[in-house]
């Protein structure tokens, strides 16, 4: 019986790698966890983002820390269940 095919081996493993980076936070760069997403439509861990509300926040208010975009809150982030059902899966 033949062994895998090593180069459909290869092209799995690195789909699962991009996989793996679209699925980081750009704030901790580890897989997110519980991910939420601003209304400027970026994802980022729950725990992350509200640490970057809390600590760089002016009046409750950030700027997406991937786009620069002004205005994120607490209150308007939304949890991402499809992505965390996503990020479950891959781990």
């Amino acid at each position: 019986m033949p062994g895998p095919d090593l180069s459909l081996v290869q092209q799995l493993a690195s789909e699962h790698q991009n996989l793996v980076s679209l699925l980081k936070c750009p704030i901790c760069l580890d897989m997110m966890i519980n991910p939420v997403r601003t209304k400027c439509g970026h994802s980022f861990c729950h725990h992350c983002m509200d640490l970057w509300i809390t600590e760089k926040g002016v009046r409750g208010k950030v700027a997406c820390p991937f786009c620069q975009s002004p205005g994120i809150t607490k209150r308007g982030l939304e949890s991402d269940m499809v992505l965390s059902q996503i990020v479950v899966q891959v781990r």
